[in-house]
């Protein structure tokens, strides 16, 4: 099989007509459309090479292959790291192949950051158009991140009103960033001995034409979910460059300023090189910029952060973590991912009454 190339898997072509001749034979409820990709996958291929890229692919070509002959059903690599097969609707079959396509993935030890994100369509009604069952397993795809444990995610019906706020909203922010209705407010960070503000941290903010002002929870959840979550950092962080350097330029002293840096950036760029070009663009001293990155973003892809914030560190900013001990965190989790700053979540320091449970900050 691995002496195939890639073209003798890509059939998508006859996906659809083959669909369209089973249909009429399907009982409502029994089969399912499921549209899968892997996480990450450009990257995968970047760290790994493309030949390891099209291992994978292969691999999880011969698996649909395998359940579908055995259950009736078809399949189909649509390109890229895309696939599409009939199934039968079975939580046990869509968790087996799962298993199957982690396993492969775990020959590169870092399943924490490439997995497979499966969308599943329930063919409820076999008179509806193939391609709308596709488009609305895909969309049920667009939601499988939010399955924090398997990545398996079903088509509701609410999935539809959804994604027509998110396209509504999506073409919103673009308008905004184009005619820079974003900006940022600074919270002061004091020492709590002496009341003196040693810092900031900028929060975005958005100040529709109307003068409607929205907070970050109204629209961060949506560009995260679509991925463009980097464009509104990059964003920020010119605007707070431009905001330190008209201070510094009018005589002031400005505090350092902590900026946001989220997964998707580090994914996305070469987050430290990005940052260094707009300082040295705006003359930025090192001490005026430092970096915030959530601690979720470091369990969930240890390498790759660690590798962004060693390169921060080592040409000169302060980096911290945001948010520890919100969920994952361990005081050990520390020995892989050295940082400057703590920033702790209330819920470190909170203990049930009853356990009387003791925290040591060292």
């Amino acid at each position: 099989m691995n002496s195939k190339s890639l073209s003798d898997y890509y059939y998508n072509h006859s996906f659809m007509d083959g669909l369209r001749k089973k249909l009429p034979k399907l009982l409502p409820n029994t089969y399912c459309i499921a549209a899968i990709d892997i996480e990450h996958f450009r990257l995968f291929n970047k760290l790994y090479g493309r030949s390891s890229g099209d291992e994978v692919i292969r691999y999880i070509c011969a698996c649909l292959k395998q359940s579908t002959m055995e259950n009736d059903g078809i399949d189909a690599y649509l390109g890229g790291d895309n696939f599409v097969a009939l199934l039968p609707d079975s939580d046990e079959l869509l968790c087996s192949i799962r298993e199957k396509i982690i396993e492969k993935l775990g020959k590169w030890n870092n399943t924490s950051v490439f997995f497979p994100l499966f969308g599943v369509y329930t063919i409820e009604d076999t008179s509806i158009q193939p391609e709308l069952m596709y488009d609305r397993a895909m969309l049920a795809r667009s939601h499988a991140e939010e399955d924090y444990k398997w990545h398996i995610c079903r088509y509701t019906l609410e999935m539809e009103s959804c994604l027509e706020e998110e396209v509504y909203l999506l073409a919103e922010i673009e308008k905004g960033l184009e005619n820079e209705e974003f900006t940022f407010f600074v919270q002061p960070q004091c020492n709590i001995m002496t009341g003196q503000i040693v810092g900031a941290e900028a929060l975005v903010r958005w100040q529709k034409e109307d003068g409607e002002f929205l907070l970050p929870g109204e629209f961060i959840p949506v560009l995260e979910k679509n991925k463009m979550i980097d464009r509104l950092d990059r964003y920020i962080w010119e605007k707070v460059c431009q905001w330190l350097r008209h201070w510094i330029d009018t005589g002031h002293s400005p505090v350092p300023i902590s900026i946001n840096v989220s997964r998707i950036d580090i994914f996305s760029m070469n987050v430290p090189d990005y940052l260094f070009d707009l300082m040295e663009k705006y003359q930025i001293p090192k001490h005026l910029i430092k970096v915030e990155i959530t601690e979720s973003a470091y369990t969930e892809s240890n390498n790759r952060i660690a590798s962004a914030v060693n390169t921060l560190r080592s040409r000169g900013l302060v980096v911290m973590m945001d948010d520890f001990g919100c969920g994952y965190s361990s005081l050990n989790m520390l020995e892989n991912i050295p940082v400057d700053v703590l920033k702790l979540d209330m819920r470190f320091l909170r203990f049930e009454e009853a356990e009387r449970k003791k925290v040591h900050i060292y």
